[in-house]
C-alpha cells in the first residue's frame, strides 16, 4: 500500500470582501493540476481527507472549510443562498491567486460546486456534483420544517447527547428525523471515533450550521442544470441516498452529463478520470497568511513533527507577548486575554501540541512540562521570536516557567496566573492516589515546585 500523502493545513485571509475581513481554513495535498474540493454539511474539509489521499498523486487538492464550518469564519448572516456561498468561494480563489479551477463537491459541496459553475462560469473550468439534491416541493417543505433545529448549548449538557444521536441517526435514516423502514439507509453505523469527529465538526459550527444546509435545500437545482455553460458531471455512488435523485434530471444544458457511480471508491475513480479529460489549471504557490488588523487572526505554523495552530495580532510594535493556555485547553480559552493587548503589543497565543487544533508533535510517551516547553521553544523559533513576555494561566504558567529555565534569554518577564503549586509531600501523595484510583500500572508525572 502506498504511503499516505502529507496533508497540510493553512489559513487564507480575505480582506475587505463582501462580508468584511474573514479567514478561510483549508487543507492542501498532492501535486499536479488544481482541483478544489468542497465538503458536505455539517462537516469540514476533514471529510475530504480520504478523497485527497486518493487523488493527490494526480492533482493538487485544496479543500476549504466553507464559511461557518470547521475553522472558517462565518459570513455573519442568518440566511444565505448557494449563490452567496459560491461568491464566498470566489473570494477564496482570489485570496489564493486562483484564476480558474476545476471544482468537486459532495452533497452540500455538490450544490456549491454547481452554484459556482452556474453563477461564475468564467472562474470554473469544469465542475463535479457528487450527490446532487433535486427535491420535490413537498420534500423541500418537509425538510425545511424539520431538518434544521437550532443547536444551542444547554446548562446540563443535554445538547451533547442530542447531537450525538443526531449525527448517528443521519447515518441510518434520510432524512434523519424520519425513522421508517422506507427511510432506512444501506449503511453500517459508523465507529464511535467517526461519530466523535462529525459531532466536533458540528459543534465548531454551532447554530450557524443551519445557514449552509438551508442554502443547499432551497437551491433551485433543476434550474441550475439548465443554465450551465461549462462542463458539469452529476453522479452518485450506488449506495448514496441521493443516487435516486439522478433519474429526476429532466431538462439540462448540453454541457451537463449524468452518470451513475458504483462503489464509493469506483465513483471517485470515475470522477478523477472525467477531470483528467479537461485542461486544468496549475496550482497556486503557497502564500503566507496575511495579517488582519484589529483581531486575533489565525495561522498554521510548521514545526518539526507537524503543525501548530496559533492566534496572533501584529498591529503594534515592541516585544511580543505570549499568552499560554492551560492543560486540556486551547488558544480559544485565552483569546479574550490576548485580545486585550491588540494595539498595544504584538501578541501570540499558541495551541500546545495535541491541544485545540494543533498536531501532537511530542515524542511518543513523553508528555511532560519539559517537552511542552521545548515544543513551545521550537514554535518561537519558527515565528522568529527571540525575546518575549510570557503570560500563562494555570498549567500554561508552568510551561512558561520551564521555558524560562531552559531558554532564559527568551523570556523577559513571566506572569503565572492561578499557579499550580505542589509541595514535595503533596506531590508524592497525589502520585500515590492517581496510581491507586486511575492508573495502577502506568507512570505519573506531576510538576513539583521547585524543580519544574
Amino acid at each position: 500500500m502506498a504511503a499516505a500523502l502529507k496533508i497540510s493545513r493553512h489559513f487564507a485571509s480575505i480582506l475587505d470582501g463582501r462580508w468584511g475581513d474573514r479567514q478561510v481554513h483549508y487543507r492542501r495535498c498532492g501535486s499536479g493540476p488544481l482541483v478544489i474540493l468542497l465538503h458536505q454539511s455539517p462537516l469540514s474539509s476533514r471529510d475530504m481527507v480520504s478523497t485527497m489521499q486518493r487523488w493527490g498523486q494526480h492533482f493538487t487538492c485544496i479543500a476549504p472549510d466553507t464559511p461557518g464550518f470547521g475553522l472558517s469564519d462565518p459570513l455573519g448572516v442568518d440566511r444565505a443562498e448557494v449563490a452567496d456561498i459560491a461568491q464566498a468561494q470566489i473570494e477564496f480563489f482570489d485570496a489564493l491567486g486562483v484564476g480558474k479551477a476545476a471544482v468537486y463537491g459532495f452533497h452540500t459541496g455538490a450544490m456549491v460546486a454547481a452554484g459556482l459553475a452556474q453563477h461564475f462560469p468564467e472562474r470554473v473550468i469544469c465542475a463535479v456534483a457528487n450527490g446532487y439534491v433535486l427535491l420535490t416541493e413537498q420534500d423541500r417543505a418537509d425538510i425545511l420544517a424539520n431538518y434544521l433545529p437550532s443547536l444551542e448549548p444547554k446548562w446540563d449538557g443535554s445538547h451533547l447527547t442530542w447531537l450525538w444521536s443526531r449525527m448517528r441517526e443521519q447515518t441510518i435514516f434520510f432524512p434523519w428525523y424520519r425513522k421508517g423502514l422506507a427511510d432506512r439507509l444501506d449503511f453500517d453505523v459508523p465507529a464511535p471515533e467517526m461519530l466523535q469527529a462529525a459531532a466536533l465538526d458540528m459543534l465548531r459550527s454551532g447554530d450557524h450550521y443551519r445557514v449552509g444546509y438551508r442554502a443547499a435545500f432551497t437551491m433551485r437545482s433543476d434550474q441550475a442544470l439548465r443554465e450551465m455553460r461549462v462542463p458539469v458531471l452529476v453522479t452518485a455512488a450506488k449506495t448514496d441516498v441521493l443516487a435516486q435523485h439522478l433519474p429526476r434530471i429532466r431538462a439540462k444544458a448540453a454541457s451537463v452529463s449524468g452518470e451513475a457511480g458504483g462503489t464509493v471508491e469506483q465513483t471517485l475513480d470515475l470522477v478523477a478520470a472525467w477531470l483528467r479529460k479537461h485542461k486544468l489549471s496549475a496550482a497556486p504557490k503557497l502564500q503566507a497568511t496575511a495579517p488582519i488588523k484589529g483581531r486575533m487572526w489565525q495561522q498554521m505554523l510548521d514545526v518539526p513533527g507537524g503543525q501548530l495552530r496559533i492566534r496572533r495580532n501584529t498591529d503594534a510594535e515592541g516585544r511580543v507577548v505570549v499568552v499560554q493556555h492551560d492543560a486540556a485547553g486551547s488558544s480559544d480559552i485565552v483569546k479574550p486575554l490576548a485580545e486585550s493587548f491588540i494595539g498595544l503589543r504584538p501578541v501570540v497565543a499558541i495551541d500546545l501540541p495535541g491541544h485545540g487544533e494543533s498536531d501532537n508533535t511530542l515524542p511518543a510517551g513523553k508528555i511532560t512540562v519539559t517537552t511542552y516547553a521545548k515544543a513551545l521553544l521550537k514554535a518561537l523559533d519558527a515565528l522568529g521570536i527571540k525575546e518575549c513576555d510570557f503570560i500563562g494561566t494555570w498549567g500554561g504558567g508552568l510551561v512558561g516557567l520551564e521555558l524560562a529555565l531552559i531558554a532564559p534569554k527568551r523570556i523577559s518577564h513571566l506572569a503565572m496566573a492561578d499557579l499550580l503549586y505542589f509541595p514535595t509531600a503533596l506531590t508524592a501523595e497525589l502520585k500515590k492516589t492517581i496510581r491507586r484510583k486511575s492508573n495502577p500500572t502506568g507512570t505519573v508525572a506531576i510538576c513539583s515546585m521547585p524543580g519544574c
